[in-house]
């Protein structure tokens, strides 16, 4: 089993990585392009900035809520729930066909286990879509900071998307044992 979910549980925290160093990068290129120039906020008017800031702060709220959503007791039982389809799970991407080897290994495990396997790619699902809209958090900073001419504008967008992110490390262990004990009470 745990062969089977490696690759998949790498793959999450590989984009998790790239995802939160991007962060960093748009905060670092806001500065390289701007430097010290003069700040104009004058040349920027007072609603752009407020739907900037709302926008923001909506698309925070936004993914801790689809977070809280998708990995609440009431969600993971939802899905562990639902019926698993071997063939799909074993899928070789960018083809309609099963990896035959893959099928024969998933057909060898408990019905957990297949919920399980299948709960990895919920997971991936859920980690990307949250780290997607922790990232635009930053790039609504990075064009307030373009727009206004302050580089400084980026760190609070940049401080709490990158919060987000850190708090949003992919935990599937936790998660598979929080599974593990709602299966179990089903």
């Amino acid at each position: 089993m745990k062969q089977l979910i490696r690759p998949l549980v790498v793959i999450q925290r590989v984009i998790w990585v790239v995802i939160t160093c991007s962060i960093v990068f748009y905060c670092v290129i806001i500065y390289l392009l701007i430097g010290d120039q003069d700040s104009d906020s004058a040349s920027m008017s007072g609603g752009l900035k407020i739907a900037l800031y709302a926008a923001a702060i909506l698309v925070a709220c936004a993914s801790l809520y689809l977070r809280k959503y998708f990995l609440s007791d009431r969600g993971l039982r939802r899905f562990l729930g639902k019926e698993i389809n071997l063939e799909e799970l074993a899928r070789v991407p960018g083809k309609d066909t099963a990896d035959s080897q893959k099928l024969e290994r998933l057909r060898s495990l408990s019905d957990f286990e297949w919920k399980i396997f299948s709960l990895m790619y919920y997971l991936q699902k859920i980690t990307f879509i949250n780290l997607f809209l922790n990232e635009i958090v930053v790039i609504i900073g990075f064009v307030l900071a373009f727009l206004s001419r302050d580089p400084g504008k980026i760190i609070p967008f940049g401080a709490v998307s990158l919060l987000l992110s850190i708090w949003m490390y992919p935990r599937s262990g936790k998660i598979t044992e929080r599974a593990r004990q709602l299966y179990s009470m089903q």
